[in-house]
């Protein structure tokens, strides 16, 4: 069995259920820093945290890193550790979106700047990128996601569930009784971090604020504004909503394109991962200028079509694993895209369900990040924040690209989706340059 090292973990993180799950699956387990191992130190753990110091050499290729990130770990740990040796790299980390995500490396060095840094996931993929020599391999495959989904009507679940409900949130509209899954939890803990974001634009206390494209299973968004921030809250879904309106948060069952909200009604539009799935998206620009107030903002953040996952394959619905970065426009029909993913090891039938939905499916648009931009700044806001989320670096691997993608250059290639914030003023500051 591997050894553990875990780091930048104070109390919110550390719990019963997080040191016992360690002891479940290493032999030993170190402290990176003081502070995680005094943390520790408030429960019992089935096994002793030794300090860092005493690590013994010649264990690099068994030990596993976990940083102050959603920390929390189960069964597929295993197959990580299986799929590290097979694959041989130095550095190899699984990343379960907004939930798992263990580093396995033979780098004691990479290990600690991993688990300080602020961004590891982010950290890792810039050096992956920028440094061909990094021997980082950036793991997509989710081996089914059995952790990200498990459910309470589970007892494994049911403890894990628990065990992240405990990790520092102080929401009281995070429950069992509301989150029934793990991907709820961590969406749910995703969302607070956006909105977090958010407020760096706007001040959300007392607002009225439209959310597109709000959760149709779970309220618990809307319950964190109206309860948290006094908002008064309306959430927009094409899908029938399984909860019910209340005075301060109205739930609106619609095509977006259909709606007709009253001129200044709101205060704040936002949205999460939401434009590239409506169809004819760019008119709405406008339409949702209409609804705002003066000062009012609207704010959004998605990944598009000319992105590197503009594709859209994720776990567990598809074997990600199968699908290149840009596989989307390398292999522009559906019968090029099943051909070579079929090349790559996919199974006959996932390589059509793939090219199908990539290509036919309405869940995505497929509409340019360049359009998006062009739409953005001739519209009638004034724009606050507007970036492509490429670090201001070119990828190298998007400039070999649009050397095969016609009409495409690796400055849009780069480009990993667009965040947006957008102002409505009682005057037009663009005239000012006139």
């Amino acid at each position: 069995m591997p050894v553990v090292v875990i780091a930048n973990l104070g109390p919110p993180d550390i719990t019963a259920y997080f040191l016992s799950a360690l002891a479940k699956y290493f032999d030993r387990i170190f402290a990176l820093d003081e502070a995680t191992e005094t943390a520790t130190a408030a429960f019992a753990s089935p096994k002793p945290v030794e300090p860092f110091s005493a690590l013994p050499e010649g264990t690099e290729d068994e030990i596993v890193w976990f940083s102050g990130h959603d920390a929390w770990v189960d069964d597929s740990i295993l197959e990580m550790l299986a799929e590290a040796r097979r694959l041989g790299h130095a550095g190899y980390v699984n990343r379960l979106q907004q939930g798992y995500t263990p580093l396995i490396s033979r780098d004691r060095e990479l290990g600690r700047l991993f688990a300080r840094h602020k961004d590891p996931i982010g950290f890792l993929a810039h050096r992956s990128k920028s440094r061909p020599d990094s021997d980082i391999y950036l793991s997509t495959t989710t081996f089914d996601r059995r952790s990200y989904y498990l459910k309470t009507d589970d007892p494994v679940g049911l403890t894990a569930l628990r065990d992240m409900i405990e990790q520092g949130t102080d929401q009281r509209v995070l429950s069992i009784d509301t989150h029934k899954t793990t991907f709820q939890v961590l969406n749910h803990k995703h969302m607070l971090r956006m909105l977090s974001r958010i407020e760096t634009f706007i001040d959300l206390g007392g607002k009225r604020v439209l959310e597109i494209g709000a959760s149709p299973t779970n309220p618990a968004i809307g319950d964190y504004l109206t309860r948290e921030k006094g908002c008064r809250y309306t959430g927009l879904n094409i899908a029938p909503f399984e909860y019910d309106s209340r005075p301060d948060m109205e739930m609106v069952c619609s095509d977006i394109h259909a709606v007709g909200f009253e001129p200044g009604s709101f205060d704040l539009v936002f949205s999460i991962a939401v434009w590239e799935h409506i169809p004819n998206p760019l008119p709405l620009f406008d339409q949702i200028a209409g609804w705002l107030r003066p000062s009012g903002i609207h704010y959004g953040i998605f990944q598009n079509w000319t992105s590197a996952i503009g594709h859209h394959i994720f776990a567990p619905r598809f074997p990600q694993h199968f699908v290149p970065d840009w596989a989307q426009l390398l292999y522009p029909t559906e019968e090029t895209m099943r051909a070579a993913l079929e090349r790559g090891g996919a199974p006959e039938d996932a390589a059509r369900e793939i090219a199908a939905f990539s290509h036919s499916s309405a869940e995505i648009n497929r509409v340019a990040s360049r359009d998006f931009v062009r739409t953005i700044m001739g519209g009638p806001l004034e724009v606050l924040y507007l970036d492509g989320r490429t670090r201001g670096k070119i990828d190298p691997r998007a400039t070999a690209i649009a050397e095969r993608v016609p009409d495409r250059t690796d400055e849009e290639l780069t480009c990993m989706g667009l965040e947006f914030a957008l102002r409505k003023s009682e005057f037009d500051i663009r005239a000012w340059a006139e």
